[in-house]
């Protein structure tokens, strides 16, 4: 790999931290409601991840059942995920 593709891969871990800090001192919520993930990063992307498990959709204690939210956390660290695959070359990941 190329010292490019290195740093893009870090840059995109180091904004997976960012957004813990900020979630962390309160300044973005940590819970999003269905219809808020799939606005803010996509209904194809938020139904995509949860197929591959790389987001968990948690039930509402109180709500009807079907009801779930995600958590900010899982959410930006399975985009990041994607933009590091989409980073690194096809044939590097085969080997």
């Amino acid at each position: 790999m190329d010292e490019n593709t290195l740093t893009e891969i870090i840059s995109k871990s180091m904004e997976i931290g960012v957004f813990g800090t900020l979630n962390k001192m309160g300044l973005l919520p940590e819970k999003l409601t269905e219809p808020q993930a799939k606005k803010e990063y996509g209904k194809k992307f938020v139904e995509d991840w949860r197929s591959k498990k790389w987001i968990t959709g948690y039930p509402f204690g109180d709500r009807k059942p079907g009801k779930v939210y995600y958590l900010r956390t899982e959410l930006e660290i399975a985009r990041r995920m994607v933009d590091v695959y989409n980073i690194i070359p096809a044939n590097t990941l085969l080997k």
